[in-house]
C-alpha cells in the first residue's frame, strides 16, 4: 500500500485484474498521491504520431523535436499535453522555474509545452516525452483498486521510463520478483462491464 505520509514518485503497474482497456499492462508514473486523490501519467503506450504530424500555430515545435513520438498518457483531458524529461542540463530546469516538478531520480515534468520551442536546445540533449492526457483518481479511488489487487507499486526508475515500451511492463513486474507468466487474468463476471468505473 502507498504511504500518503511519506509519498515519493512511483510507477504503478496495472495487473491483469484491471479491466479497464484504458490501463491494460500499463506502466504509469505516480506523480501525485494524497488524501484528495492521484494524478499519474502513461509511460508505456505509444501513439502513432510524431509532434511535427500535430504542430499547432499557437503552439509551434522546434524542427529539431519534429521527430518525437507523442505518448498516451492517460485518458483524462487528452487535448492536454505534458513533458516528462531527464535533467542532464540544470539549465532546463532553472529556466522553467516553478513550472516544473522534480520527482527524484533526476527525473522531473512539466505541463508547460512551451518547453518544446523556447528551450528546444536543451531538451534535445536529455531523454524526454510528451504525453497527451494523464489517469486521476477520486479520494480513496487508487487505495481501493491497489486492494483489489489492479496495481502494483515500484521505486521510480528513469531507465525504464526511457526504455523501449513494447516490453516495459514485463521488465518493471520482473525488477519486482515477480514472474509476469504466473500472474491469474481475471476475467469479468457475466454481464458486468469490462470498463472500470
Amino acid at each position: 500500500m502507498l504511504d500518503l505520509r511519506n509519498f515519493k514518485p512511483c510507477l504503478l503497474l496495472a495487473m491483469p485484474q484491471l479491466q479497464d482497456p484504458n490501463f491494460h499492462h500499463s506502466v504509469v508514473l505516480l506523480v501525485e498521491y494524497d488524501s484528495e486523490g492521484a494524478f499519474g501519467l502513461v509511460v508505456n503506450r505509444q501513439i502513432d504520431r510524431t509532434l511535427g504530424q500535430v504542430e499547432r500555430p499557437e503552439s509551434p515545435v522546434d524542427q529539431q523535436l519534429h521527430a518525437a513520438s507523442i505518448w498516451y498518457g492517460g485518458p483524462v483531458e487528452l487535448d492536454n499535453a505534458m513533458v516528462i524529461f531527464e535533467a542532464k542540463e540544470p539549465d532546463l530546469v532553472l529556466a522553467l522555474g516553478d513550472k516544473v516538478a522534480s520527482l527524484g531520480d533526476g527525473l522531473h515534468v512539466t505541463g508547460n509545452t512551451s518547453i518544446l520551442t523556447t528551450h528546444a536546445d536543451l531538451l534535445s540533449k536529455s531523454r524526454f516525452k510528451v504525453v497527451a492526457g494523464h489517469a486521476d483518481w477520486g479520494m480513496a479511488q487508487l487505495d481501493n483498486e491497489i486492494a483489489q489487487s489492479s496495481w502494483l507499486a515500484a521505486p521510480l526508475d528513469r531507465d525504464l521510463i526511457f526504455s523501449e515500451f513494447d516490453t516495459m511492463w514485463t521488465r518493471a513486474v520482473r525488477s519486482l520478483g515477480i514472474d509476469p507468466t504466473q500472474l491469474a487474468t481475471a476475467m469479468p463476471a457475466e454481464g458486468e462491464s469490462e470498463l472500470a468505473n
